[in-house]
């Protein structure tokens, strides 16, 4: 989804499609693979900092914090997102009192200190970015974490792309939802290129799971602790 394009009322029906396909297409899979089990090893009864980068509404970072609340894990998590609309429609859903905090900033450009934050994910946003800005992304992420980060996105396929413009025909509440969508598919990255990314943001370490079923992947990076 691109920024100024569409009004608040079709950024949020937009917003929502991209929840409920995260619910179903890989996105909470993600979270339970890759994010969850990390903050529970993470968790030495001190408050642990995470990160969302690319929030849009919220829905993982919630997600993320309805897991904390049945843990026990003491979190804080900061949601960031460059559109204005879309942290419009993150606080609308966001319940008062949720460790939700929200930003607003460029991620290649993210306001925090160095090895300040535990846990840096972000999904469904690298392919918003051509590869330079992807790179300086990539580049910043690694810059403030101190612990784990994750990017999930889709994986650029042709099959994907078909089977989405058909399904969406029953999914997608809107035409800009689905039109984001195909664009989505058609601008990702593959996984080589998602590696590549990686190290030429400075991390030779990172690894690339894939996961064909749901046309995605995640980049995985571990980053030294002082």
């Amino acid at each position: 989804m691109d920024l100024n394009e569409g009004t608040q009322r079709d950024v949020s029906a937009t917003l929502n499609d991209i929840d409920r396909y995260n619910r179903f297409i890989g996105g909470a899979s993600f979270l339970r693979r890759y994010v969850f089990p990390r903050l529970r090893a993470g968790s030495h009864g001190q408050v642990q900092r995470v990160l969302d980068v690319g929030c849009g509404a919220a829905g993982m970072a919630l997600t993320v914090a309805a897991f904390a609340r049945r843990e026990g894990l003491p979190l804080t998590i900061i949601a960031m997102d460059l559109d204005s609309r879309s942290l419009v429609a993150a606080r609308e859903r966001t319940p008062a009192g949720s460790a939700v905090a929200f930003v607003r900033a460029d991620a290649s450009a993210l306001p925090f200190r160095d090895k300040s934050i535990d846990l840096t994910f972000s999904t469904l946003l690298l392919h918003h970015l051509p590869p330079t800005a992807a790179e300086a992304s990539v580049s910043a992420l690694l810059k403030v974490c101190r612990g784990s980060v994750l990017v999930n996105d889709l994986v650029r396929n042709t099959l994907a792309w078909w089977l989405f413009r058909m399904v969406s025909v029953f999914m997608a509440t809107n035409n800009m939802s689905r039109l984001d969508g195909l664009t989505s598919i058609r601008r990702s990255y593959n996984p080589v290129e998602l590696l590549s990314i990686f190290h030429r943001a400075g991390c030779d370490d990172a690894r690339i799971a894939e996961h064909p079923h749901y046309f995605r992947m995640t980049a995985i990076a571990e980053m030294e602790r002082d």
